[in-house]
């Protein structure tokens, strides 16, 4: 077994539509930026209507 530790995050993003969306990732910072980018989810960043 290794010793290095291997962190995963929660996070909770509040979509242009109102809604929550749930995700986990190493790098929560980056994985935001990918959201925003349009690159994320498609939920995250789909724009309603």
């Amino acid at each position: 077994m290794s010793d290095s530790i291997d962190l995963w995050h929660v996070y909770i993003l509040k979509c242009c539509d109102g809604t929550l969306y749930t995700g986990i990732a190493k790098d929560v910072v980056a994985r935001v930026k990918k959201h925003n980018s349009g690159q994320g989810a498609k939920h995250s960043w789909q724009t309603a209507g």
